[in-house]
């Protein structure tokens, strides 16, 4: 379990509220050993639990390491969907290294204007302990579609598009910084909207002939992504 805080100074990091809970939820005991790491910082430390009270827990650090940074930087530019599907797929997404995720409000957006960003946030920070990141992706306001498909280096994630499969694509693209797959809403994108891809000249692969939900789908081509930059 990775623990985040806003910064690290000194030998002794005391943490209070939700961490305290999931210590004590798990049952943790004084003596053990968890790396806590800084949300906005470069650095995360191994430490020591010396002890754990109904509200508070206090570390005594025992070693210091710099971060290790991706070299590119994955953005899941995912159209607003239902609620809890939304937060499926933000849950997913942190699991899967997406450093950022960016809501999108599309034609056939489910919902509108119920993102709860303060939710989806918890639930990125949550799942980055479970799987031991060492960040905390970020959670973006919502953008436009016409926004979204004129930011560099982003591809779109559309339903039987042949010629373009998304393991060939991920191919045949030059390295850079910064990758972004655009996921589209439930029903998918409208006419109008493939259009405006098209014209953009925004790069649109698929699965193939299989029609996936919209959470489904965005966990799928994050699977495929995170298997290209494995070795960073």
């Amino acid at each position: 379990m990775h623990i985040f805080v806003d910064s690290i100074t000194g030998e002794e990091i005391i943490i209070n509220g939700a961490d305290v809970a999931h210590l004590q939820v798990r049952r943790q005991k004084a003596g053990q050993f968890f790396k806590i790491i800084e949300t906005s910082g470069n650095s995360y430390v191994d430490a020591e639990l010396i002890l754990l009270s109904k509200n508070q827990a206090t570390f005594k650090v025992k070693t210091v390491f710099e971060k290790k940074q991706s070299k590119t930087k994955i953005t899941l530019f995912q159209s607003v969907i239902k609620k809890s599907n939304m937060e499926l797929v933000v849950q997913k997404a942190v699991e899967l290294g997406v450093d950022s995720v960016v809501p999108v409000m599309t034609e056939r957006v489910s919902e509108l204007g119920a993102i709860n960003y303060t939710r989806l946030a918890l639930i990125a920070k949550e799942a980055a302990m479970q799987s031991e990141r060492y960040s905390v992706p970020s959670i973006e306001k919502a953008i436009s579609f016409s926004e979204a498909i004129v930011i560099p280096n982003i591809f779109c994630l559309g339903e039987r598009v042949k010629g373009n499969g998304i393991l060939e694509f991920m191919n045949k693209i030059v390295p850079s910084d910064n990758l972004g797959v655009l996921v589209g809403p439930e029903g998918g994108f409208s006419g109008r909207e493939l259009s405006f891809l098209q014209e953009k000249m925004v790069p649109v692969v698929s699965f193939g002939e299989s029609i996936m939900r919209a959470e489904t789908a965005a966990i799928a081509a994050l699977s495929v992504i995170r298997s290209f930059y494995l070795a960073e």
